[in-house]
């Protein structure tokens, strides 16, 4: 695991090194998120089961900055352009497991849906392949869980799940988006690579986190820097 994060971090950063940026840019950004819990053992012991859950959403919200080559250059052929994007962002985000207990004699079996919420911030930096308008990205990020919470079958109230999800975890990301003027639409599934939930007595399996994200940003400030700049920026 340390490997995966290791060498996600390296293609960052060398592309990082690459890049000959003439843009910098700064803005802010909101999401939609479809959150997936899954869970690394189904039949943890004789009198449980245990699932994945329905789809949870969520949203985030946050600012970025992107660094890239000079924005709408006239070329006579498409060109693959490199940019680097770093994304800070709050969230809403949950997912739901399904728990049913099994136990001997003839007492009948109970199912719950046990739904979590977490409120976190993340901080992610993303390498971006631009052809034209589009993008590619590729990138990693740390999460910090300030609150979780999980709530069990009908139940209204959320108690503590800080001893089932972990307060910081890494993940990976990967997507495609498009730039029209100063819009980046985005969208990237991402995926937790160190643990994001420990086995407990009340679930007694790890959980990891799948996400789907769907994101439109907006950035309020350009500013271009580069030697010579008049000779190759057309309004």
């Amino acid at each position: 695991m340390k490997k995966k994060i290791a060498t996600i971090i390296a293609v960052v950063l060398l592309s990082f090194s690459q890049l000959k940026a003439q843009l910098n840019e700064i803005g802010i950004n909101v999401g939609l998120v479809a959150s997936r819990y899954t869970v690394g053992e189904n039949f943890p012991n004789d009198f449980t089961i245990i699932s994945q859950g329905r789809i949870s959403t969520g949203y985030t919200a946050g600012a970025q900055w992107m660094i890239g080559p000079p924005r709408d250059q006239k070329l006579p052929y498409l060109k693959l352009e490199h940019a680097m994007m770093v994304e800070a962002n709050f969230g809403r985000i949950g997912g739901n497991i399904n728990f049913q207990t099994r136990p001997s004699g003839n007492t009948k079996p109970t199912s719950n849906e046990l739904t979590f919420v977490n409120y976190q911030v993340d901080v992610a930096a993303m390498y971006m392949a631009k052809l034209n308008r589009f993008y590619m990205l590729i990138g990693a990020g740390v999460t910090n869980h300030l609150f979780r919470g999980v709530k069990v079958g009908a139940a209204n109230e959320f108690r503590s799940a800080n001893n089932q999800l972990n307060e910081f975890y890494f993940s990976s990301m990967i997507g495609v988006g498009a730039k029209i003027d100063r819009f980046l639409v985005t969208g990237r599934y991402q995926l937790a690579l160190t643990e994001f939930g420990k086995p407990t007595a009340l679930i007694p399996t790890d959980i990891n986190s799948h996400q789907l994200r769907i994101g439109v940003a907006y950035f309020l400030i350009e500013k271009h820097r580069g030697k010579n700049w008049g000779s190759i920026y057309y309004d």
